[in-house]
């Protein structure tokens, strides 16, 4: 995939400029500053000079200043550009906490940023990097690749989206969690299902000839995720299992929507069913959308959009593992490794017209 930046030419690109300046900041060898950031200083000067006083500045005191005076209207813009993306990168170090990768500074006027080499990458940031990269790829016009290469982008996410979304909901308690859309075949569906009801301690699986016609070639039962919220760490009658949807879809998504008639489905898996209270999520890498949430709401699903992806990817960078998702943690943060290994790889990222690959020290 070759990836080259087009210019910021808005101050409404901060967000997106702050995911660039990350990703050169890795492809870079682990240090970029703003100037590494292609930026069309002329057009943000003229948005500075069309509306001072969104920036803070008096209207009717700075238009004409700014009017007349080309490069100091041009060193302000600069200056506004780089406050504004420190920030952001503040606020994202401040979500993170401890796992947030980049260490953030100033020097001559620019932020710099710098990856910390005396630590594995925390799987969370990179959970959070590849949901930022996404919004960037489809939400604005920053990255310069054929279609070709986003087709093939866009169908390693779909699998590593899954993966993200178990890791993102496993915050809510502690449990444990499977990343159960990576079957590929009935029998393998079947046993994350026997793995589910030992861990419950109630319940059983049908074997493959009690089930319904319309489970015979069911690979995945239509959810991408399973996770189990105990009660004290005990597993028990109170305890709660969550179905996690994850689609990087635009379209249909009510159709991705678990709902009852899913969990009806998959109660249909079980004879007897394991006592356990069943809920259903919808996650997407998408902005926050009222109609979808709405649709959610109505389906008694819990809406988990981008914002909310990357808050719940917080909490996991900042705590400590707890004792009974360990193990289960451990084998999640490896197929975020595994799996972004192999989509790194493929990425040649052009930097001030050198092309970069990713170094090996950034993803383990």
């Amino acid at each position: 995939m070759q990836i080259e930046f087009s210019s910021i030419s808005t101050f409404q690109d901060v967000v997106n400029a702050a995911t660039v300046l990350e990703l050169i900041t890795i492809f870079n060898d682990g240090y970029a500053t703003l100037d590494d950031v292609p930026c069309d200083v002329d057009t943000l000067m003229q948005e500075l000079r069309d509306d001072p006083s969104q920036f803070g500045l008096d209207a009717d005191e700075e238009a004409e200043f700014l009017a007349e005076e080309v490069m100091s209207a041009r060193t302000l813009a600069s200056e506004k550009l780089s406050l504004m993306i420190e920030e952001e990168l503040q606020d994202r170090k401040e979500t993170l906490g401890p796992a947030y990768p980049f260490d953030i500074s100033k020097s001559a006027e620019t932020v710099v940023l710098q990856v910390r080499y005396n630590q594995r990458i925390h799987p969370a940031a990179v959970c959070t990097l590849w949901i930022r990269f996404y919004a960037l790829l489809n939400e604005s016009d920053l990255v310069q690749c054929s279609d070709g290469d986003i087709s093939d982008f866009r169908r390693r996410f779909e699998e590593l989206f899954e993966v993200i979304s178990v890791v993102a909901a496993s915050v809510r308690g502690e449990g444990a969690a499977w990343w159960t859309g990576r079957s590929r075949k009935q029998q393998s569906f079947l046993n994350n299902l026997d793995v589910l009801v030992k861990f419950l301690g109630s319940g059983k699986v049908k074997s493959s000839n009690e089930l319904l016609s319309n489970q015979i070639r069911v690979n995945d039962g239509g959810f991408d995720g399973l996770v189990v919220f105990t009660v004290g760490g005990r597993a028990g009658p109170a305890s709660e299992c969550y179905l996690i949807g994850a689609t990087v879809q635009t379209k249909r998504l009510r159709q991705k929507i678990v709902g009852e008639s899913g969990l009806t489905r998959f109660r249909e898996f079980f004879d007897p069913t394991p006592s356990v209270g069943l809920n259903c999520v919808l996650a997407v890498p998408h902005s926050w959308s009222d109609a979808l949430q709405h649709d959610c709401r109505v389906s008694n699903c819990l809406y988990m959009p981008r914002s909310e992806l990357i808050s719940f990817l917080g909490v996991v960078g900042k705590r400590d593992k707890v004792a009974s998702l360990r193990g289960i943690e451990d084998m999640l943060f490896g197929h975020v490794y595994e799996l972004s290994r192999e989509t790194f790889s493929s990425f040649n990222v052009v930097i001030g017209g050198e092309t970069k690959k990713v170094p090996d020290f950034h993803c383990y």
